[in-house]
């Protein structure tokens, strides 16, 4: 039971980390962009 959880918990980590990955990668592509318009 504690291998199922320790799998699900791991996984639910690993997608969270994953998503905030991406929207980071999209701030600073915003940014940027904004930063390049006068």
């Amino acid at each position: 039971v504690f291998i199922s959880i320790a799998l699900i918990l791991g996984d639910g980590l690993y997608n969270f980390v994953k998503i905030l990955a991406f929207t980071v990668r999209n701030l600073c592509s915003q940014l940027k962009n904004r930063n390049v318009k006068p």
